[in-house]
């Protein structure tokens, strides 16, 4: 681990993104063992249920996601020379324009297949079709509780209300501890704390505001720089601060899977996929032949995203039918890839990233 990087860049981001997005596909193909009912899967030389447990918190890619929109939002926003308002329609189309290309491809793709479009939308009447259209193809779908093209693309809303919260989150740059402090305490005193409504929560907006904020604050504090200049000189340090972390994230780890998530989602969605970036920033990052592949899997993180939830629905027995665990999850991300540089290809042939920017 020889590369010096102290500062968390735009290339850190990437590279989170592209563990947080590896995270996520191994997720969604093993969280539960209902997903691979009826397939043969061998978990050698690991058991089911340990590699169940590890999809199933691997959900923390979620908050990953989130704490990186925090930190990249501040940068972006402390950097702005527009108002607030041409800032959060430049970030919007920015983040948008590749959902609504693929939006648009699935749509006709899914219609074509087995009319899936056309019943998602339009099984309650024409007039609400188009308006549940127009609400999923703008990332609204979520907020309003209506129906969508897949329900994995919750996260489109979520980025929608972490766009508009950053102008406001900047505004108080010097009271995040306190927005901080509300946003674990306002939930729980307008939904209850017995759990039966925040166990919903992981696809609710409200339930990853606790690690975008963090990733505001690691931001505006540059938490990280100090974080990694701690022991820079004195290998022992670092020696003492890699066993502290690791059993951190140890500890976090089974009380994941033991606390019940509708009471305690603050460590499920908050603390401990915090202590996993710290290690991952600290530790893993430096490490240099992973950077390009990261880097490479976080600039396609966005599109592997969306892909990978159509894959599952239509391509779900291809994929468990190659048998080992780990051999479904890299055929996943590596089909994922793929369809993501087709994707790619077709918005230079159609000019799409030219229309984008006339737009902005």
């Amino acid at each position: 681990m020889n590369k010096p990087k102290n500062i968390f860049g735009k290339n850190e981001s990437l590279e989170l993104k592209g563990i947080a997005i590896i995270l996520m596909l191994f997720h969604h193909l093993f969280r539960v063992a209902q997903l691979f009912d009826g397939y043969t899967v061998s978990f050698f030389p690991l058991k089911e249920i340990n590699v169940v447990n590890l999809a199933y918190a691997s959900k923390i890619c979620v908050s990953m996601f989130a704490f990186i929109s925090g930190y990249g939002l501040y940068c972006s926003y402390k950097e702005k020379t527009e108002t607030a308002q041409k800032w959060v329609y430049r970030r919007y189309i920015k983040t948008f324009s590749g959902y609504w290309f693929i939006w648009l491809v699935s749509f006709i793709v899914c219609q074509i297949i087995d009319g899936r479009s056309s019943k998602n939308f339009f099984s309650n009447g024409l007039y609400k079709g188009i308006l549940y259209v127009i609400l999923n193809f703008f990332g609204l779908d979520n907020l309003f509780v209506t129906p969508s093209m897949n329900a994995i693309w919750w996260y489109m809303s979520a980025a929608i209300v972490f766009i508009i919260l950053m102008p406001f989150i900047y505004k108080q740059k010097d009271n995040l501890l306190l927005i901080l402090t509300c946003a674990i305490l306002l939930p729980r005193a307008l939904l209850g704390h017995d759990g039966a409504v925040i166990n919903v929560s992981g696809t609710a907006a409200f339930a990853f505001l606790i690690p975008y904020i963090l990733g505001s604050i690691f931001a505006r504090y540059s938490i990280f720089l100090k974080c990694t200049a701690i022991g820079k000189s004195r290998q022992a340090v670092k020696i003492y601060i890699f066993i502290l972390e690791m059993w951190g994230i140890v500890f976090l780890y089974k009380m994941y899977h033991n606390l019940d998530r509708g009471l305690f989602w603050e460590i499920h969605y908050g603390l401990f996929p915090i202590i996993c970036l710290l290690f991952l920033v600290e530790f893993v990052l430096p490490i240099k032949w992973l950077s390009k592949p990261l880097m490479f899997l976080g600039k396609h993180s966005m599109n592997m995203y969306l892909v990978h939830a159509i894959l599952l629905t239509y391509a779900k027995g291809y994929l468990y039918s190659c048998k080992h665990f780990a051999l479904i999850t890299l055929v996943f991300i590596g089909v994922s890839v793929g369809i993501s540089l087709i994707i790619e290809y077709m918005k230079r042939v159609t000019k799409f990233k030219y229309f984008i920017s006339l737009i902005t």
